[in-house]
């Protein structure tokens, strides 16, 4: 989970930046504390840093970029981030951009000027020990002394009416510009700053809620397609069930055009595994299995389902796949906590499927899932415990078992896309994209 807050000095970033960052047990970079650590050790770019600032001047671009770069490759950035103060600028997120930075989500704090002219105006500081106060928040006991130490509270330079409507037109100027920037990208958040620490934070963190509601949608255009499903009905005619679906719920199907698939679902009959192309000549019959495949992006992030159903009546052999198909995801999912491998995932849905003698499909696998459709980390249907990357609170995957009652082995069709066994046997696909907590997995895509 990578994450940056945005908002003018005092709409109470690094507050927020804290409670998330504790929550999902991401680490905080400060574009300030930074260049005080690195100036302390008097690293190279440390030591130019302090060359500016010694002179009076700003610290140019390519020295902040190059801590901020030098920080981002610590192993605690691995699992994901919060940018707290930077970027302050366009050309500054255009580098992020460069150097491969990819931001899940950009929240902007939204608080009018006089608002937090009032806020910063009325906050103080004990000379002594540091603690902070605020003569209407968080008032001391005896009017300018501190509580703890009996200090003298004073007024920060920075905090003078003055400075304050001084530093908010530097950021309107140069830093709101950020939001036009992300909001073009699909990456933007606002959330009202005004109210109570608590309260914003409830927002803020609502706001990584929208993965919920992508995953609600596609879970809801599978069933609504299910519905649907019976002898003589097209794959085109599902694929337009689904694709109004999702367009009826202000959301867009994910699979509609991606890498130039020509429909917003993979439908799959029988022997087909995954990516069946939807066709006004591909005819449901009775006894087939059919595997739908959807993806719908809302306001910027995904979900991705999938399931297998029967037309009609279908042999028990095909019925004990799909059974057993849906029971190694969900023998995987409980495997999906915080601090486990991805590895402990796939051993235990390979473990159970070639138990019931089926085969497991190794050349396509599950992945995470949120801004982008197919994101790090794979997640294999077959693995080795205690192997592969680590599972942390936040990550959002799709875990999504593709099964067959013959061999593992598979090829593509002369079409490109659709994907079938080789041997001819049945295949099934059950698949939901959930998010590892300090508890269970959450299901994003799961409705019934």
């Amino acid at each position: 989970m990578k994450l940056m807050f945005l908002g003018a000095p005092g709409a109470g970033k690094g507050t927020q930046a804290e409670i998330v960052s504790e929550k999902y047990n991401i680490p905080t970079i400060s574009t300030g504390a930074l260049l005080r650590e690195a100036m302390a050790k008097g690293t190279e770019l440390g030591k130019s840093a302090k060359s500016y600032i010694d002179a009076g001047d700003l610290v140019p671009d390519s020295v902040v970029i190059g801590i901020i770069a030098h920080r981002l490759k610590d192993d605690d950035c691995k699992n994901g981030f919060i940018l707290d103060g930077f970027p302050r600028t366009v050309p500054q997120a255009q580098a992020l951009d460069a150097m491969g930075v990819n931001m899940d989500l950009v929240i902007s704090i939204e608080v009018p000027d006089e608002k937090i002219i009032a806020r910063m105006g009325g906050r103080r500081l004990c000379k002594k020990c540091g603690s902070t106060y605020h003569i209407l928040y968080n008032p001391s006991e005896s009017e300018g002394k501190c509580d703890k130490c009996e200090g003298e509270l004073y007024t920060r330079a920075d905090d003078v009416p003055e400075v304050v409507k001084e530093r908010l037109h530097v950021y309107h100027e140069q830093t709101e510009p950020l939001k036009e920037y992300y909001a073009s990208k699909g990456k933007l958040v606002t959330v009202e700053g005004q109210e109570q620490v608590a309260d914003t934070t409830a927002l803020t963190l609502a706001a990584l809620a929208l993965m919920r509601k992508a995953g609600r949608i596609t879970g809801e255009a599978i069933l609504t397609a299910r519905d649907h499903i019976r002898e003589g009905v097209t794959t085109a005619y599902l694929d337009t069930v689904i694709r109004e679906f999702i367009e009826r719920c202000g959301a867009r199907p994910t699979f509609l055009g991606y890498g130039g698939f020509p429909g917003s679902a993979c439908i799959s009959i029988n022997d087909e595994v995954i990516h069946g192309i939807p066709s006004k000549h591909r005819v449901l019959r009775e006894g087939d299995i059919v595997k739908i495949d959807v993806g719908a992006c809302y306001r910027g992030f995904n979900g991705d389902s999938a399931n297998t159903f029967a037309v009609g009546k279908i042999s028990d052999e095909a019925q004990a796949l799909i059974d057993g198909t849906r029971e190694s995801f969900f023998r995987g999912v409980a495997m999906a906590r915080n601090g486990a491998r991805i590895g402990d995932i796939g051993a235990e849905i390979c473990g159970y499927a070639t138990s019931l003698g089926y085969g497991v499909i190794r050349q396509y696998v599950g992945h995470g899932v949120g801004r982008e459709l197919h994101e790090d980390p794979e997640v294999p249907n077959f693995g080795t415990r205690g192997r592969g990357p680590r599972l942390f609170s936040g990550m959002t995957i799709a875990i999504e078992p593709m099964i067959t009652a013959g061999s593992y082995e598979v090829k593509v069709l002369d079409n490109d896309w659709t994907v079938v066994t080789v041997d001819g046997s049945l295949s099934a696909h059950y698949e939901h994209t959930v998010a590892i907590t300090d508890g269970e997995p959450e299901f994003l895509t799961k409705v019934e």
